[in-house]
């Protein structure tokens, strides 16, 4: 479910400029600062897979390299930390009713 805020940042994150910074903050390796801003690529968020269901991400970043492969940023905005972002962003958890997962949530009590 979408929070308020999360056009705010939508927002913020859609310059290149800013893209580059939480890449350089995230990825702090020496080739995450040989990147500029015209190396960031904005592309369409919303996606649909194989098996017809629709997915709608808040930004993503092309990000072309010399002489490298490009690299592919998700920026994804949560309100609470989620320890399963990961598998949820390769599409393994949709299915899996929250009650089943939150006793494993470490950040709930």
């Amino acid at each position: 479910m979408a929070c308020p805020s999360d056009t705010g940042f939508k927002q913020l994150f859609s310059f290149p400029e800013l893209a580059r910074e939480l890449l350089c903050s995230a990825v702090p390796q020496q080739w995450t600062r040989r990147t500029r801003p015209g190396d960031f690529v904005r592309i369409n968020a919303s996606y649909v897979s194989p098996n017809g269901t629709h997915r709608h991400d808040d930004v993503v970043w092309c990000i072309h390299r010399d002489r490298h492969p490009c690299i592919y940023m998700l920026v994804e905005f949560q309100s609470a930390p989620d320890r399963w972002m990961a598998t949820r962003m390769q599409g393994g958890r949709e299915a899996w009713p929250a009650r089943s997962t939150a006793r494993l949530d470490p950040y709930r009590a």
